[in-house]
């Protein structure tokens, strides 16, 4: 519905892989790893926006979920060098 309220999530949006355990290890206690957290919290940031988005009181809710890509900022040239060189 143009005009409506706008609900935007931007967090990794279609760039994330799917978290696969999410049967066996849903609170990622057994399997953690950097690639798994980031693949935790966008799976379950889809399927909850994705919820919202259904439910019928929302229909006039418009969900749009980006991933932000790089940012032309100046972070990270603050940093020491033994972080800014890996980063």
């Amino acid at each position: 519905m143009p005009g409506g309220p706008v609900v935007l999530s931007i967090l990794s949006g279609g760039i994330h892989s799917a978290y696969t355990k999410y049967g066996t290890d849903p609170e990622l206690r057994d399997h953690y790893s950097i690639k798994n957290a980031v693949d935790f919290a966008g799976f379950y940031n889809d399927v909850f926006f994705d919820r919202l988005a259904k439910q019928p009181s929302n229909r006039c809710i418009n969900f749009i979920h980006a991933a932000p890509g790089f940012v032309a900022s100046n972070w990270g040239t603050e940093m020491p060098a033994y972080i800014r060189g890996p980063i």
